[in-house]
């Protein structure tokens, strides 16, 4: 989805206040269907004319979006799930876009739904919280040099102690203990999204923090990089995995991508961005009525002095927490991992 988005939003022509001059008013991070998002342009130039193209997660760009020479232009969402957007201008009339920009994404919920997830019951999830220092530990940089291939990665995760007790709580296999320390470690890797401009994509392909996007990585290049998101800690999670002869499955939402895992003779949800594992597959933790266990592990990314730390973090924790117990995320696509990493990954 990233590459597909860049496609179509890498360049932008200068155009006095037309073009690289421009700016637009930030995005919500979530929104109604039915109600207009509003994008207020500022600097914009009167003889041309602009116009603001979106698309779902899985539809396409509205390219027959109408122009308007108003600087307040408005998008009405039809529909529940991730709405992405860009902006487009040109002068008044004219035929050439002299500017094409990404703007973001907002999500996009159903108002009825949303409401009736707050009346639902949450007590057939069982939250555990255990404790441990192992996503600390995969914060800081030293270890990372030399750590070049999903083998050596596993490698590191085979290292971290394999004796603790909290840990027991959880799984006691071979397997089992190897995807939960993964699970941990993974989690600790980046900051989630972008510092500073978080409105904008954050992930180790496309930051604030480069000149420019990098359509190809290495493994390496994922581990080098200070901000991540959710298709990083999938990648980089699922890579671990594979490595260790564990079968794995990605789990895509229109929202969010995770990973799920088999081990312990079941199928376990895994979700290093927010350092949470259920014990059951996403279409049984997203079921409303069956009783699941959810791991909660200590997190760098909450914790305050990491240089991972992330307000995002916290946040998108709890909506996910409650997202997964109303079940309300069940529209989503299962791909066996290494099926899926051939579109997203070169490694």
């Amino acid at each position: 989805m990233l590459r597909a988005l860049l496609a179509v939003f890498l360049v932008v022509v200068a155009g006095a206040a037309s073009g690289a001059d421009l700016n637009t008013s930030a995005l919500p991070r979530q929104s109604y269907v039915g109600k207009p998002l509003r994008i207020v342009l500022g600097n914009a130039a009167d003889d041309h004319e602009y116009r603001v193209l979106s698309k779902s997660a899985n539809g396409d760009w509205n390219w027959n979006a109408t122009w308007s020479s108003s600087h307040v232009l408005e998008v009405r969402p039809e529909q529940a799930g991730l709405l992405f957007l860009g902006i487009q201008s040109r002068k008044s009339g004219g035929a050439e876009v002299e500017l094409n920009r990404y703007l973001g994404q907002v999500k996009i919920l159903d108002p009825t739904a949303a409401m009736d997830a707050l009346s639902r019951p949450l007590d057939r999830l069982t939250m555990l919280d255990l404790d441990s220092k192992v996503s600390s530990m995969a914060s800081e940089s030293q270890w990372r040099t030399g750590i070049d291939t999903p083998r050596k990665f596993a490698d590191v995760v085979r290292a971290l102690p394999t004796d603790d007790a909290r840990l027991a709580v959880a799984t006691t296999s071979k397997e089992g203990i190897f995807a939960l320390n993964a699970l941990q470690f993974v989690s600790g890797l980046w900051h989630y999204g972008n510092y500073d401009n978080i409105r904008t994509a954050g992930c180790a392909a496309l930051n604030e923090r480069q000149s420019k996007p990098q359509i190809s990585l290495n493994f390496d290049d994922y581990l080098n990089s200070p901000i991540g998101c959710c298709t990083d800690y999938t990648i980089v999670l699922g890579s671990a995995l594979e490595a260790a002869g564990i079968e794995s499955r990605v789990i895509a939402t229109g929202t969010h991508i995770f990973n799920e895992a088999y081990f312990d003779g079941r199928w376990w949800t895994l979700d290093a961005n927010i350092g949470i594992a259920y014990d059951a597959p996403w279409d049984v933790v997203t079921d409303g009525i069956t009783q699941v266990k959810a791991f909660r592990f200590s997190h760098a990314g909450t914790q305050a002095g990491s240089q991972v730390y992330s307000d995002a973090v916290a946040d998108f924790r709890q909506v996910m927490v409650l997202v997964a117990a109303s079940g309300l995320m069940y529209d989503f696509t299962r791909t066996a991992f290494d099926e899926w990493k051939k579109d997203v990954a070169s490694f």
